[in-house]
């Protein structure tokens, strides 16, 4: 898979990595949502150890963040930096809450709702 991933980057591919998981074909094998957690993180760790970033989105709209999820399949709304998964908290484009400002500021409150 590094090897791979190397070739990856040295071509200057910026698409999307998947994971295709049969379970159709495999019955033996474990649940999606048992593995992916896993390939999110191990992706992670070695898209980190070539020194490959994500391809960033950027999300304004609701539009845009339904497209969001609907591309990555799985998200989080807040940034866990030790788990890994896309979270919607890295993508959106908009202010964090401001010095005396109350609530979140509008970045937290659209995520939220």
């Amino acid at each position: 898979m590094r090897h791979a991933l190397a070739l990856v980057r040295r071509n200057g591919y910026d698409g999307w990595l998947t994971l295709e998981w049969e379970k159709l074909w495999h019955p033996e094998i474990e649940e999606p949502e048992v593995v992916f957690p896993h390939f999110v993180k191990s992706i992670g760790d070695l898209l980190a150890s070539l020194k490959m970033k994500r391809k960033a989105a950027v999300v304004r709209t609701l539009k845009q963040a339904r497209t969001y999820v609907l591309q990555v399949g799985i998200c989080g709304i807040f940034s866990d930096a030790g788990f890994g998964m896309p979270n919607l908290w890295e993508v959106v484009d908009l202010p964090e809450r401001q010095p005396g400002e109350k609530a979140w500021g509008q970045k937290g409150i659209a995520i939220w709702r």
